[in-house]
């Protein structure tokens, strides 16, 4: 096994990064730095960008499968009117087809224990509305878009360092 490679699906990445999130939270409880959902600090905010652009985006762009021109992966919890020029971590609801592309975690019995996503329209890819639903039951995938070529779900990817 080469250990400069990752080898992991992007559910499991989203999975680390809330439990980052949530590892976090006694430190930011200590430093009065509020975290739950509405009340964020922007030292807290700061925070989970970078735990984020560390665990989730770092290995999806150096992720062996990527095409040239593929469109950046959305900045995390920043609501976004247009996907048309992005790439996402989507959700895939258990009551819904398709996928959704995933806000932020959010928080409701224990920290970061729901996701909100964005409704978007299937051909103008405007959002529309957004839905917040309890992480069991979802999956988590990466949509790779780039001009002129089909979107692909990306399920696991494979970093090289």
């Amino acid at each position: 096994m080469d250990e400069d490679v990752l080898r992991c699906s992007v559910h499991d990445l989203v999975l680390t990064f809330r439990d980052g999130l949530r590892a976090f939270v006694p430190i930011a409880d200590r430093l009065v730095m509020p975290w739950h959902d509405a009340y964020q600090h922007p030292d807290w905010e700061r925070v989970a960008w970078a735990m984020f652009d560390s665990i989730v985006r770092s290995p999806i762009e150096i992720e062996t499968g990527r095409i040239d021109g593929e469109h950046p992966l959305v900045k995390y919890d920043i609501d976004v009117d247009s996907y048309v020029g992005a790439s996402w971590i989507a959700v895939h609801l258990p009551d819904r087809d398709g996928a959704l592309p995933m806000i932020r975690l959010t928080s409701n019995d224990l920290p970061f224990d729901s996701v909100q996503a964005a409704v978007v329209d299937p051909v103008s890819l405007e959002r529309t509305d957004s839905v917040e639903v309890p992480l069991e039951g979802v999956r988590f995938v990466y949509i790779r878009r780039a001009e002129g070529v089909p979107d692909v779900e990306v399920r696991a990817i494979e970093a090289y360092e």
